[in-house]
C-alpha cells in the first residue's frame, strides 16, 4: 500500500516487515527485481543460444501517483539489482542508520525505461481483447478505443485513471484517484471475523503465548496465504463458500474458542481444522465494504471527466477476482 498511495518515496524510505524489522524500501525492491531477473535469465539459458542480462532492454512499471523521486528510486533499485550489468548486484541489506544510502552507479541507463502501471495495463488489455475478438465486426474499434478508463484494483488500493488518445499519444484526463479498498481490505475483514469467532481482539492472547515472530508468521499465513488462495477463487464456477485451513498451532491454542464461537454464528462452520464461511457471510461481511468502495470511487471518477467513456478496464490482482469482476 505504501508503494501505491505515498507520493514521496525515495532512496531513504523505510518499510516494515510483518515481524517488525525495518528495511530500506529501495533494497527490498532491488532484491525482488533481482529474483525476477534471475528467473528470466535461467529460463532463457535453456535455449540453444543462452542470453545474458545485458542482452535485454528492461521496462519497469511504476504507480501513476509517484513523483520524480519515486521514479528515480525505482531506476536506482534496478541498478542495485544488476539488471543492466553482469557484475554488480545487491547481496545483503544495509543496516538502518542516519547516514544516507550511497547512490548506485548508473550502468547502461539507455537500456532501462519506466512505464506507468495504468497505461501498461491498458495496452495489455487492448491486445488481449483484440486477440479474443479477432475477425469480428468492429473488432478494431472495440479493442482499441480512443477513450477509456483503467480501474487498477490491487492489493492495497484502487487507482483510477481516464485516458484519451491524442495524435498517436496517450493523455491522462484526470489526476489519478482512488481509495484504500483494495484486496487486502477483504483479508482484514476476514481477520476481524476470525477475531470475533475466538473472542480475542487482535489475537493478543495467541501473540503473547510464545515466540512473537513465529506466532505473527502463523497469523500472516492464515490471513494472507490460506485465505488469499480461497478469496481469489470465490465466485468461480460453483464455489459457494470459502474454506480456510487453519495452522495447527493456532488450532491447538484456540480449539475450544473456535467450536464455541462458531456455534454462535450463522453461516459459518468449523470441522477438521478448517473454517467454512458461507456465501452470504462472505459477500456481506468480507467483500461488502470493498465492493462498495470500488463502486463509489469509480462513479466519482466518471463524474470528473468530460467525455462519453464507455470502455473500462478492470485490472490488477484484485481485479482478476471473478467475484469482483461480476460485481
Amino acid at each position: 500500500m505504501l508503494l501505491k498511495r505515498e507520493k514521496n518515496v525515495d532512496r531513504q524510505t523505510l518499510i516494515e516487515s510483518f515481524s517488525g524489522e525495518k528495511f530500506y524500501l529501495i533494497e527490498v525492491i532491488a532484491f525482488i527485481l533481482q529474483y525476477l531477473k534471475d528467473l528470466l535469465i535461467d529460463h532463457h539459458c535453456r535455449g540453444v543460444t543462452p542470453l545474458k542480462t545485458t542482452d535485454f532492454d528492461w521496462v519497469i512499471t511504476v504507480p501513476a501517483i509517484w513523483d520524480a523521486r519515486g521514479k528515480r528510486m525505482m531506476r536506482e533499485a534496478a541498478y542495485m539489482a544488476g539488471l543492466l550489468t553482469e557484475s554488480k548486484r545487491i547481496s545483503e541489506f544495509t543496516p538502518i542508520s542516519s547516514s544516507p544510502l550511497p547512490v548506485p552507479d548508473e550502468v547502461n541507463p539507455d537500456m532501462l525505461s519506466l512505464a506507468l502501471e495504468p497505461e501498461a495495463a491498458a495496452l495489455y488489455s487492448q491486445e488481449a481483447v483484440a486477440e479474443q475478438i479477432k475477425g469480428q465486426p468492429l473488432a478494431a474499434a472495440i479493442s482499441h478505443p480512443t477513450e477509456y478508463m483503467v480501474i487498477d484494483a490491487g492489493g492495497g488500493t484502487i487507482d483510477i485513471t481516464a485516458h484519451v488518445e491524442v495524435d498517436g499519444g496517450i493523455v491522462v484526463q484526470n489526476v489519478p484517484s482512488g481509495n484504500a479498498w483494495g484486496g487486502t481490505q477483504v483479508n482484514e475483514e476476514f481477520s476481524k471475523l476470525l477475531q470475533e469467532i475466538i473472542n480475542d481482539p487482535g489475537f493478543k492472547k495467541f501473540i503473547a503465548s510464545g515466540d512473537y515472530t513465529k506466532n505473527q508468521a502463523t497469523l500472516n499465513k492464515i490471513v494472507y496465504n490460506e485465505f488469499e488462495k480461497q478469496k481469489v477463487l470465490f465466485g468461480q464456477g460453483k464455489t459457494q463458500e470459502i474454506a480456510v485451513e487453519l495452522q495447527i498451532n493456532f488450532v491447538k491454542f484456540y480449539e475450544k474458542a473456535l467450536y464455541e464461537g462458531v456455534k454462535k454464528m450463522s453461516g459459518i462452520e468449523y470441522e477438521d481444522d478448517t473454517l467454512y464461511i458461507g456465501k452470504s457471510v462472505t459477500e456481506s461481511k468480507l467483500f461488502g465494504s470493498a465492493i462498495q468502495g470500488i463502486i463509489d470511487c469509480t462513479l466519482l471518477a466518471i463524474e470528473k471527466i468530460d467525455n462519453n467513456t464507455n470502455t473500462f478496464y478492470l485490472v490488477g490482482a484484485f481485479g482478476g477476482c471473478k467475484y469482483i469482476h461480476e460485481k
